[in-house]
């Protein structure tokens, strides 16, 4: 049992992206895009825990680092479309964060927590280029960070 927050990024209309593409494509502009989440997850010391297609799931062990680092993640969505990205259409994304306390193996990359399942109902709920954080989450910040 460990204090955590988890990432929920969902790459919104995944199959609409995917219409009318190469295979080559979708592969290297999807590969690209969890690139660009690793990279921003791994700068603020989270851990990602698994990708599945167009979702990747992270761990954190404050509230500072995930915000941050889905901050990053947003910041550069439109960089990444305009030099990585070669699909017809532009991604976008949604998140949801949540904090808590629960179970997570780091090692494995496994975690069985009701944190996690809070990430993605977020994630869902929140609108397309938007962070939703959970009111656990916003507890646990140190300061506003200008959230609304």
């Amino acid at each position: 049992m460990r204090d955590e927050s988890f990432l929920d990024v969902d790459i919104v209309d995944s199959f609409g992206l995917k219409q009318d593409a190469s295979p080559d494509r979708i592969v290297v502009s999807f590969e690209r895009f969890r690139d660009l989440v690793v990279r921003r997850v791994e700068a603020h010391a989270g851990v990602v825990l698994n990708s599945n297609g167009d979702e990747v799931m992270s761990f954190f062990a404050s509230a500072e680092r995930v915000l941050a680092a889905a901050r990053g993640i947003a910041a550069s969505i439109p960089e990444f479309n305009a030099r990585s990205n070669l699909l017809a259409r532009s991604f976008a994304v949604r998140m949801g964060i949540d904090s808590g306390r629960g179970a997570v193996d780091l090692e494995r990359g496994i975690a069985y927590s009701p944190i996690l399942d809070g990430a993605g109902h977020l994630q869902k709920a929140a609108p397309i280029g938007g962070i939703l954080l959970s009111q656990a989450t916003r507890d646990a910040l140190a300061s506003e960070h200008g959230v609304k």
